[in-house]
């Protein structure tokens, strides 16, 4: 059935008020002192159509009668839904006329909602209580997520979408003191995120904290405008996490990504806190890990996906460590970055193998931290302007051209530096190992050298002196050399 109602309607009654099913047009609709019942089991569509001005106030709530619920915005400017409570309902949908939306329509959220199947939200979603969207299905916010202005304490929503996917387009850019908030996603099959700007501090509003719990398949970030938080990023448990192409992430608090499988298409920063990446990551672009002060952890692999054409630059002012290969595992692979770069302030530690064209450490650097194996380092030049200690690790240099202060060296094991063709291996200062040293390629030197092992000596393709002293320091074992030696 269809009914009509020109202008405001009011409904008071402290005992049952009930709306019928079908098509339930009217301007505007305020029930007062009883929940709305909805009649019927083919559902019900609350149509407010008035004119400039519409909406409802159904804060007293909503009882379904298991069957579908639609709330369409259709007034032409301002439409205000003050939404309650709703239990037993199918599904939820909440819509605005698509050919004209309009930002000062919206749904104020002063209850919680609870539906048999899924929910979809059009307008902007404005949170003004601590509210739990519970589904058996999708949760769709296709519109703006905001707050109340000027509120003295957070606002928050928990979102389950049991069997469903959890999507989210847009977490807002308000710029507006106290309209912050926080997201929970307790359950979800899948979940989708838009882009926003959250601030913290003097100018606190927008995103503050969003934590995902566990979720059976993947959490995706998309917008290419991308996503910054005022405070703490938590996913706690999801397969798969993939950051788009252009999808940055920054927390002025801690991020923390906890999966087996992390693919990297942006830039991803904390500001004031920690950032830790638990599982493999793999990146589709150029990016930037940047942890401001704190330590930085990527507790697996540091992977590329394509030959040379993505750079990685790592920037911690605390502890960065990679707990697994960069670039890939072995030099067999075609898969590698095309720059890898470190900042200069902080320690970086790697726990693997490093492979990409261009390396350049611009601060301290520990290899292995004493697992006591073969790391290999290879590219086509490797740029070494902090101290580096191998942990009593054999190290395998493997660059076109490179260069060795062994004044900023320690712990070596053995060192073997190879270079191809026409490349050259640069060495100063004192160079020591409790192993051997083998240098294959031209060696020249940059500063007066002294080379200390505990076991054999080989250079392979001569010396070029540059009228530097070269002091060969391997007592009672066995050291050989080959080609020219040159002043």
């Amino acid at each position: 059935t269809t009914e009509s109602l020109i202008g405001k309607v009011t409904l008071d009654s402290t005992s049952r008020i009930t709306l019928g099913e079908g098509d339930q047009e009217m301007h505007s609709l305020d029930v007062f002192n009883s929940p709305l019942e909805l009649g019927g089991s083919l559902g019900t569509s609350l149509i407010l159509s008035g004119g400039l001005f519409g909406g409802a106030d159904l804060r007293t709530g909503i009882t379904g009668n298991k069957s579908f619920l639609e709330i369409d915005l259709q007034s032409g400017f301002v439409d205000v839904v003050k939404l309650g409570s709703i239990t037993n309902v199918n599904n939820l949908a909440i819509t605005e006329d698509s050919l004209s939306p309009s930002p000062l329509r919206k749904v104020e959220m002063h209850g919680d909602v609870t539906t048999i199947e899924g929910q979809t939200y059009e307008p902007t979603i404005e949170l003004r209580n601590e509210i739990l969207l519970n589904a058996a299905g999708n949760v769709s916010i296709d519109g703006t997520l905001t707050a109340e202005d000027g509120l003295a304490t957070t606002r928050n929503v928990g979102i389950t979408a049991t069997g469903g996917t959890v999507s989210i387009n847009d977490f807002g850019s308000g710029t507006t003191l106290g309209n912050h908030y926080d997201v929970a996603i307790l359950a979800a099959n899948e979940v989708n995120l838009g882009g926003g700007v959250g601030s913290f501090g003097k100018f606190q509003h927008g995103l503050q904290f969003l934590t995902i719990n566990t979720i059976t398949n993947s959490v995706n970030f998309n917008a290419t405008s991308g996503l910054s938080l005022g405070g703490n990023l938590s996913i706690e448990s999801s397969p798969n996490v993939n950051i788009s192409s252009g999808a940055t992430l920054e927390t002025e608090g801690d991020l923390t990504i906890n999966s087996t499988d992390i693919s990297l298409g942006a830039s991803v920063t904390t500001d004031s806190g920690t950032l830790t990446l638990n599982g493999t990551a793999s990146v589709t672009d150029s990016i930037v890990l940047d942890s401001g002060s704190g330590d930085l952890t990527v507790t697996g692999a540091l992977l590329a996906t394509t030959n040379g054409t993505h750079d990685v630059t790592i920037n911690s002012g605390g502890t960065a460590k990679i707990g697994g290969a960069v670039g890939n595992a072995t030099a067999a692979s075609d898969l590698f970055f095309a720059n890898l770069t470190t900042d200069a302030g902080g320690t970086t530690e790697f726990n693997g193998n490093i492979f990409a064209a261009e390396q350049v450490f611009n601060d301290d650097i520990v290899l292995n931290q004493g697992l006591s194996t073969d790391l290999t380092a290879g590219g086509v030049n490797a740029t070494f302007n902090g101290n580096v200690d191998a942990e009593s690790s054999d190290i395998v240099l493997d660059f076109t051209t490179t260069a060795i202060d062994g004044s900023k060296w320690s712990n070596l094991a053995e060192l073997t530096v190879n270079a191809d063709t026409g490349g050259t291996i640069g060495l100063s200062g004192t160079i020591t190992s409790s192993g051997s040293q083998t240098y294959n390629g031209a060696v020249q030197l940059d500063g007066d050298t002294t080379l200390d092992g505990g076991f054999a000596l080989n250079l392979a393709q001569g010396v070029v002196g540059n009228s530097k002293n070269l002091v060969l320091d391997f007592i009672n074992q066995p050291t050989s050399l080959a080609g020219n030696f040159t002043g």
